[in-house]
């Protein structure tokens, strides 16, 4: 069964996204669609009034917010990128593990800041002063931007814009598998796309309202014919009974359908207490793997696996990724 597009319950909105010409677009298009607006004071401060938190989540995932971005300085991205390139926060999936539904606190919507042309000038800025130097921007660190893309068209703005600019290089990774609004547009090559994947496992267990496996495969093949270069991240990778199968057996299919894949990014399971008690508080029947042995304090409150546990999972993706991708490379293991 495939994953339905995603249309929100109601869409809020800042008065002064009335001021931007994209923001006029959104709006009419979101009210063609018979969808509620409701106007905000401001895309910070906006919660609903829901006594339970469980409920209060949910809801909140179902309506999207329209804002103004404020702050447009540039923010690193290692190991990802040179610059972090916000366009908007959160995505309506509900991952039980999402490090973002936990930092951004009860501020779950999914947002997106329509003054893109103000967003993009900095980093235009650093391109066209440093023409001799590629530059790496990351537009999915802060949530996932295809999962609004149908309503917004923001992805595909910034994709055409950054494919005039020749030492850009936008990268982009996501869950969910509406792709089609990208795929005629003019990159140049300057995006390089990657798909979140997990094992079987992990996907149906814990990523939920994302999209199947599959359907990020034949997602990701869709972008192939139309010439995007291509990655996969890994992430979380969560240790539990017959991982190493599960993730074998992933590998092995990424091969099979996707054998142009570049690049690995591989992100191992890390949490903290304060995320436990908020993933128990909105999945209070998780089974999510929180180990008490074989983990270690990192910072700031944050447990990943121990040194024993991370060599363990390191070999296994570098062995197994060797004899399925002896052409690609990991780009980073954390």
């Amino acid at each position: 069964m495939s994953t339905k597009i995603w249309y929100p319950s109601a869409v809020w909105y800042e008065k002064a996204v009335y001021d931007y010409p994209l923001g006029q677009e959104i709006l009419k298009r979101v009210t063609s669609l018979g969808i509620p607006l409701q106007l905000i004071e401001s895309h910070n401060k906006s919660r609903l009034e829901l006594a339970d938190p469980q409920k209060r989540f949910y809801a909140s995932k179902k309506i999207l917010i329209l804002g103004v971005k404020k702050d447009l300085r540039l923010q690193n991205c290692s190991p990802s990128a040179d610059y972090r390139l916000i366009i908007g926060t959160s995505c309506p999936g509900f991952c039980e593990y999402c490090y973002l539904a936990d930092s951004l606190g009860e501020r779950v919507f999914p947002r997106v800041y329509i003054n893109l042309d103000e967003i993009l000038q900095p980093l235009l800025t650093i391109l066209r002063n440093n023409r001799d130097q590629k530059t790496t921007s990351e537009i999915s660190s802060s949530g996932d931007p295809l999962a609004t893309e149908h309503l917004t068209g923001l992805l595909s703005k910034t994709i055409e814009i950054l494919a005039e600019e020749p030492n850009a290089r936008l990268r982009v990774v996501t869950k969910f598998p509406w792709v089609e609004p990208l795929l005629a547009l003019k990159h140049n090559g300057n995006t390089f796309f990657r798909f979140s994947f997990n094992s079987e496992y992990v996907i149906n267990t814990f990523e939920h309202g994302t999209a199947s496996l599959k359907e990020r495969i034949d997602s990701m093949q869709k972008l192939g014919a139309a010439n995007y270069p291509l990655g996969a991240i890994i992430a979380p990778i969560i240790l539990y009974d017959n991982w190493q199968q599960d993730y074998y057996n992933l590998i092995k299919d990424l091969a099979k359908y996707l054998p142009q894949l570049e690049t690995f990014e591989l992100i191992t399971f890390r949490f903290s207490n304060r995320a436990q008690m908020k993933i128990f508080t909105r999945f209070p029947h998780s089974k999510l793997p929180f180990p008490k042995n074989g983990i270690r304090h990192k910072a700031f409150g944050k447990y990943v696996y121990d040194e024993e546990n991370q060599q363990k999972i390191k070999s296994f993706f570098i062995e197994t990724l060797s004899t399925f991708f002896p052409q690609s490379h990991i780009s980073y293991f954390v």
